[in-house]
């Protein structure tokens, strides 16, 4: 059975599991390339977060 996928929490699971290589990494081309993956994810890790505080009163 498929399984419904939370899109905004792929994202920001996602833009952990990269920065951690980041930090990881030595080597420049593949910190170039995971830099450019989290500037992509970034905004796709945020829209969750803004539409739920539409509707989910208080939330920040």
């Amino acid at each position: 059975m498929p399984q419904i996928i939370n899109g905004g929490r792929w994202a920001e699971n996602r833009l952990r599991h990269l920065r951690q290589l980041l930090e990881q990494s030595t080597d420049e081309d593949e910190r170039r390339r995971i830099e450019h993956e989290i500037e992509q994810l970034k905004p796709e890790a945020g829209f969750g977060r803004r539409l739920l505080r539409l509707f989910v009163p208080g939330m920040k």
